[in-house]
């Protein structure tokens, strides 16, 4: 077999058996797990990654978490996402605080996100097995909000809590609503052992993930 037969009955199987994805996909089954240990399971991971998570029984508590979060880290240039939720933040923050959302300039806003001290987010779903949090895109709802402060503070509902990427990616199939967006997954504060593999928090992202759990 020459060379060129051999690449191209390589791809052949390949095709044939699926992407790397693909196959990853197909051997992490969605199980049923337990839904009232999801959140201790999403707690361990997040835990073990270096995170905080906050459990609250409620919105208005999930929002004066969030607020003493904020307050005890001198965080006073917040960026925040415009949900419902996140948009009831200025109300239980001191009036030093300056809460903006992704409105207006580009521009502008980009330069808010890289100035800001904190950026809070309301988090789609929380995947308890890798203690990830999944955010999709859309608007109102700017990726830099997450990715450049230096704290970011997500909250998300104990109901939106999956098993495991199985989990995710069955929901995902049948929702048709969620073709095409951006889907950021954060997994952690962000780290980095490039020099020396001496671990860096904060070089590429946020040194710190507080996530309150609600509801």
């Amino acid at each position: 077999m020459d060379d060129r037969t051999e690449v191209l009955e390589k791809l052949r199987r390949l095709c044939e058996e699926g992407s790397p994805t693909h196959r990853a996909r197909k051997s992490t089954p969605s199980r049923p797990g337990s839904e009232a240990t999801l959140p201790q399971e999403f707690r361990s991971e997040i835990e073990a990654l270096g995170g905080e998570l906050y459990e609250e029984p409620d919105e208005a508590a999930a929002l004066e978490r969030c607020a003493s979060i904020l307050r005890e880290a001198g965080a006073r240039r917040i960026v925040a996402w415009s949900s419902p939720l996140v948009e009831g933040l200025a109300s239980v923050l001191s009036p030093e605080a300056a809460v903006r959302t992704p409105e207006g300039d580009i521009a502008r806003w980009r330069e808010e996100c890289f100035e800001a001290q904190a950026g809070v987010t309301e988090a789609d779903f929380g995947i308890a097995e890798t203690g990830t949090l999944v955010l999709a895109d859309g608007p109102g709802r700017s990726r830099l909000a997450s990715l450049t402060p230096p704290l970011h503070v997500a909250l998300l509902r104990r109901t939106r809590l999956l098993a495991n990427l199985g989990a995710f990616f069955d929901l995902l199939a049948r929702e048709p609503d969620w073709k095409g967006r951006f889907l950021t997954f954060v997994t952690g504060p962000s780290r980095t052992a490039d020099i020396e593999k001496k671990l860096v928090l904060g070089v590429h992202g946020p040194e710190r993930l507080a996530v309150v759990l609600h509801g």
